[in-house]
């Protein structure tokens, strides 16, 4: 997604990780695995959102933000 964009999804890293478990459920892992999978995620759409804040901050710098998200 280009930098400018100021709307962005996740649904196909969601479902990219959704196929992932289930491959891996099938395959018998431990929670352990499952659990790095889900934190590994996590980390990686933090860093998304923060690079998206620091660079819409240095284009419009503001005293307010306001973070989003859900089904529209």
């Amino acid at each position: 997604v280009p930098k400018d964009e100021k709307s962005f999804s996740f649904s196909g890293l969601k479902t990219a990780v959704l196929r992932l478990i289930q491959q891996e459920r099938l395959q018998g892992v431990d929670d352990e695995r499952l659990r790095d999978i889900a934190a590994s995620v996590q980390h990686a759409i933090v860093l998304q959102l923060v690079d998206r804040v620091v660079h819409a901050h240095k284009i419009h710098p503001t005293d307010v933000l306001v973070l989003s998200g859900g089904v529209a």
